[in-house]
């Protein structure tokens, strides 16, 4: 009897993406660990991504996973280090940088704000990474309501990265993401003053649903130097709207694996995005057990991500080239330029 994988995943994957996407794609956004780099303290999951990463995902298990549910395509990643529980950030970092030179990736630098810009470059030339990786969490003694852009990826990073021609992986900070009018002020002074910069807003600011993503493309359509990954986001809408503010050459696939490294449907209420998961042992404000009739039509997660990007394009009328320039050509240009 064919298992899961045989009767829904691939099957769903050969219809309905498998030639949409080029044969070589480059995932802009993913995260691998080793479990020695962390400290944590254990216990059941509290949230889905406690459920789908219990703290580690290794090289080989993200190898793997591609094999499993990109059959026929060849996929080069961009890695970063994991944040789960309390990291050691040098260990993360020379884990990825190892990871990537071992199978002809990309690294990119999880940086902490107190670093100077020397310290920076440093790093950089000797790990061999190809980009920065920022976080907010890296910054302390503020609440996270008052955290700024420039708090975790200060100016002289930005310099650094503009001087050396590296790109930047950036979350936003503050719960309303793309919609909070600091952090679009702030992107904005960003493009004024460093207008060589390459900079890429993962998860298309965090808007996953269609309201915050009306409130900040559109105020940022006059940012050229502007790119965003679609990582993690699924939604036909925001993507629809993302291609016809800012266009396929400045959008990038990014699967944010094994963060999404799960069989989920996605839908909206409102602002909050609702992943629905075939079993669940916990519950949050983002998940919903599927019912019985809807639990064995559910398949991976990305590939709704994918399907949904596929019928965004159709609606917008893209061309093969465009396709191929946001899961592949983007991405290369922003690494080797």
């Amino acid at each position: 009897m064919p298992n899961y994988l045989e009767r829904v995943d691939l099957p769903f994957y050969h219809e309905q993406i498998e030639s949409f996407l080029p044969d070589e794609l480059v995932d802009f956004h993913t995260h691998v660990g080793n479990i020695g780099q962390l400290k944590y303290g254990g216990g059941p999951p509290r949230t889905w991504v406690d459920y789908i990463t219990p703290h580690f995902w290794t090289v080989a298990a993200h190898y793997r996973h591609y094999g499993i549910i990109f059959p026929g395509k060849k996929v080069t990643p961009v890695m970063f280090g994991m944040l789960s529980g309390e990291p050691d950030v040098d260990a993360v970092n020379a884990y990825a940088a190892a990871g990537a030179a071992q199978h002809g990736a990309y690294a990119f630098l999880v940086t902490r704000p107190e670093w100077p810009g020397t310290e920076l470059e440093r790093r950089l030339r000797e790990g061999g990474f190809r980009g920065l990786k920022p976080y907010p969490t890296m910054v302390t003694g503020k609440a996270e309501g008052d955290v700024s852009i420039f708090d975790f990826l200060p100016r002289e990073h930005m310099d650094v990265a503009q001087t050396l021609g590296l790109p930047i992986v950036l979350h936003l900070p503050r719960p309303g993401r793309l919609a909070d009018p600091r952090n679009l002020a702030e992107l904005h002074e960003i493009c004024a003053t460093f207008p060589n910069l390459k900079l890429v807003v993962a998860h298309i600011g965090r808007a996953y649903c269609l309201p915050n993503a009306e409130k900040g493309l559109p105020q940022l359509r006059d940012c050229p130097g502007l790119y965003y990954d679609f990582a993690a986001a699924a939604n036909e809408q925001v993507f629809e709207l993302a291609l016809r503010e800012v266009g396929p050459r400045r959008l990038i696939f990014g699967s944010d694996i094994p963060y999404v490294a799960f069989r989920a449907r996605r839908y909206c209420e409102g602002d909050n995005y609702v992943n629905v998961v075939r079993f669940a042992s916990f519950s949050d404000a983002h998940l919903r057990v599927a019912s019985p009739q809807e639990r064995d039509s559910i398949t991976f997660y990305v590939y709704e991500q994918i399907a949904a990007m596929r019928r965004a394009a159709e609606r917008v009328g893209l061309s093969r080239t465009d396709v191929e320039d946001m899961f592949r050509n983007n991405a290369l240009r922003l690494l080797h330029a």
